[in-house]
């Protein structure tokens, strides 16, 4: 889908518009620099891909969390999105970082390589990793549960590695990134294409990151080409949440809804 300035601007037109919808946070940022892309992969040590690249090209970071009028509210931002999706009500986040801050000079805290030796634990995902090694390559892509000052029980992690120099995957970590091999992975694009055409909903992220269990190397998500395309646009997706549209409307796009993952 891409497109990526386009679609993001529709969608947070389309929120901001909504009668029934209050965005609390809203923020896409410039587009990236060269300078800032070399700093990156000199850290990196290999290039990026280029349609991954385009993401930040377009905005490097976004940030979009609106909650419904309905239901409870809070003072805290990530606090009313988190209180709203414990209600299992349709809310949406979504929390890239810019390139610079996805690859810090120093090591993100929140997968701990430091908490397992390098040899010391085997990690089941993609074909089986030294989990030490795993956690080095793992970033944090979009931290969309988070409550500032605190830490998020399901963390999507990008996975930057040589080996996937083409393609590189997504896991939905769990138990604050304690549990890695739990859910099967995805590709970061299908990933970002995934959050901007749901309106940041939580619901299709668990769905395509679904959790199998411990119980051995998951099978990837790999959807099929258009596989976004029978959503509507934002503007309709957020009448569907607020049950505005006719019967068939609704049966149409709830059916399309959750078939998402699937």
């Amino acid at each position: 889908m891409s497109n990526w300035a386009h679609r993001t601007t529709a969608l947070f037109d389309a929120v901001e518009a909504h009668p029934l919808c209050t965005v609390r946070l809203a923020r896409r940022g410039p587009p990236l620099s060269d300078a800032d892309l070399a700093t990156v992969e000199a850290r990196l040590g290999f290039s990026l891909p280029a349609r991954f690249v385009d993401f930040f090209r377009a905005h490097d970071g976004l940030r979009l969390l609106w909650v419904t009028q309905y239901g409870p509210t809070d003072d805290n931002p990530g606090l009313h999105f988190a209180i709203q999706r414990e209600e299992g009500m349709h809310c949406g986040s979504i929390n890239v970082p810019s390139l610079l801050a996805l690859f810090p000079a120093r090591m993100d805290y929140r997968f701990g390589r430091d908490s397992v030796e390098a040899g010391e634990q085997h990690a089941k995902v993609l074909g089986g990793w030294d989990e030490h090694a795993l956690r080095e390559a793992m970033r944090n892509i979009d931290d969309f549960a988070e409550i500032v000052g605190e830490s998020s029980f399901y963390l999507p992690a990008l996975i930057a590695h040589p080996r996937y120099a083409d393609r590189l995957p997504v896991v939905m970590t769990a138990d604050y990134a304690a549990a890695i091999s739990d859910h099967r992975t995805m590709d970061v694009l299908d990933y970002l294409d995934l959050v901007v055409a749901t309106a940041g909903g939580w619901q299709p992220r668990m769905q395509a990151l679904k959790n199998f269990g411990y119980g051995g190397d998951h099978a990837a998500f790999s959807p099929a080409a258009g596989w976004l395309d029978a959503l509507p646009g934002p503007d309709v997706l957020l009448k569907f949440f607020h049950d505005e549209l006719t019967l068939e409307e609704f049966s149409a796009v709830g059916e399309a809804w959750h078939a998402i993952g699937n």
